[in-house]
Protein backbone atom coordinates (compact mmCIF):
# COMPACT_ATOMS: atom_id res chain seq x y z
CA UNK A 1 0.00 0.00 0.00
CA UNK A 2 1.36 3.63 -1.13
CA UNK A 3 2.24 6.26 1.51
CA UNK A 4 -0.75 9.19 1.24
CA UNK A 5 0.78 12.41 1.58
CA UNK A 6 -1.46 15.51 2.19
CA UNK A 7 -0.16 18.44 0.25
CA UNK A 8 -1.51 22.09 1.22
CA UNK A 9 -0.93 25.02 -0.39
CA UNK A 10 -3.02 28.47 -1.67
CA UNK A 11 -0.86 27.93 -4.65
CA UNK A 12 -2.35 25.43 -7.43
CA UNK A 13 1.12 25.30 -9.11
CA UNK A 14 3.18 24.38 -6.11
CA UNK A 15 0.62 21.30 -5.55
CA UNK A 16 0.69 20.19 -8.86
CA UNK A 17 4.81 20.40 -9.05
CA UNK A 18 4.94 19.01 -5.03
CA UNK A 19 2.90 16.05 -6.17
CA UNK A 20 4.68 15.07 -9.11
CA UNK A 21 8.00 14.33 -7.49
CA UNK A 22 5.47 12.47 -4.72
CA UNK A 23 4.37 10.35 -7.32
CA UNK A 24 7.51 9.54 -8.84
CA UNK A 25 8.72 8.68 -5.76
CA UNK A 26 5.71 6.15 -5.30
CA UNK A 27 3.48 8.26 -2.55
CA UNK A 28 0.24 8.74 -3.64
CA UNK A 29 -0.51 12.72 -2.98
CA UNK A 30 -3.49 14.44 -2.34
CA UNK A 31 -3.64 18.42 -2.77
CA UNK A 32 -5.68 20.94 -1.34
CA UNK A 33 -5.41 24.47 -1.97
CA UNK A 34 -7.50 25.50 1.15
CA UNK A 35 -6.21 25.27 4.38
CA UNK A 36 -10.12 25.53 5.92
CA UNK A 37 -10.47 22.45 3.87
CA UNK A 38 -6.87 20.58 5.34
CA UNK A 39 -8.49 21.15 8.70
CA UNK A 40 -11.51 19.35 8.24
CA UNK A 41 -9.97 16.80 6.20
CA UNK A 42 -7.04 16.49 8.75
CA UNK A 43 -9.73 15.88 11.46
CA UNK A 44 -11.67 13.24 9.44
CA UNK A 45 -8.59 11.31 7.57
CA UNK A 46 -4.50 9.98 8.68
CA UNK A 47 -1.68 10.55 5.87
CA UNK A 48 1.23 9.33 6.45
CA UNK A 49 2.84 12.77 5.66
CA UNK A 50 1.76 16.70 5.34
CA UNK A 51 3.33 19.02 3.32
CA UNK A 52 2.34 23.04 3.48
CA UNK A 53 2.95 26.15 3.14
CA UNK A 54 3.42 28.52 6.12
CA UNK A 55 2.14 31.59 4.25
CA UNK A 56 -1.86 30.97 3.91
CA UNK A 57 -5.04 32.35 4.39
CA UNK A 58 -6.38 31.53 7.57
CA UNK A 59 -5.58 29.13 9.11
CA UNK A 60 -2.10 29.84 8.23
CA UNK A 61 0.54 27.10 8.10
CA UNK A 62 1.82 27.61 11.82
CA UNK A 63 -1.89 26.75 12.39
CA UNK A 64 -1.89 23.44 10.75
CA UNK A 65 1.01 22.60 12.81
CA UNK A 66 -0.41 23.31 16.45
CA UNK A 67 -3.57 21.06 14.94
CA UNK A 68 -1.29 18.16 13.94
CA UNK A 69 1.38 18.47 17.11
CA UNK A 70 -2.31 18.35 19.13
CA UNK A 71 -3.69 15.90 17.18
CA UNK A 72 -3.82 11.76 18.24
CA UNK A 73 -3.81 10.43 14.89
CA UNK A 74 -1.93 7.27 15.97
CA UNK A 75 -2.69 4.87 18.60
CA UNK A 76 0.74 5.05 19.69
CA UNK A 77 1.03 8.72 20.03
CA UNK A 78 4.08 8.92 17.94
CA UNK A 79 5.21 11.71 16.05
CA UNK A 80 3.55 12.65 13.00
CA UNK A 81 6.06 13.69 10.07
CA UNK A 82 5.21 17.29 8.48
CA UNK A 83 7.17 19.58 6.21
CA UNK A 84 6.21 23.51 6.96
CA UNK A 85 7.62 25.47 4.05
CA UNK A 86 7.72 28.79 2.98
CA UNK A 87 9.03 30.75 -0.49
CA UNK A 88 12.72 31.46 1.62
CA UNK A 89 12.61 28.71 4.27
CA UNK A 90 12.17 25.19 4.58
CA UNK A 91 11.54 22.99 7.78
CA UNK A 92 11.38 19.34 8.34
CA UNK A 93 9.78 18.26 11.90
CA UNK A 94 8.87 15.11 13.18
CA UNK A 95 6.24 16.27 16.28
Amino acid sequence: MQKQVLIVDDEEAVCQMVGKVLTAAGLEPMALTSSSEALDLLNQEKFDMVFFDLHMPAPDGMELSRHLRLSRWKPDHTHYPHQRRSASQCYVDRF
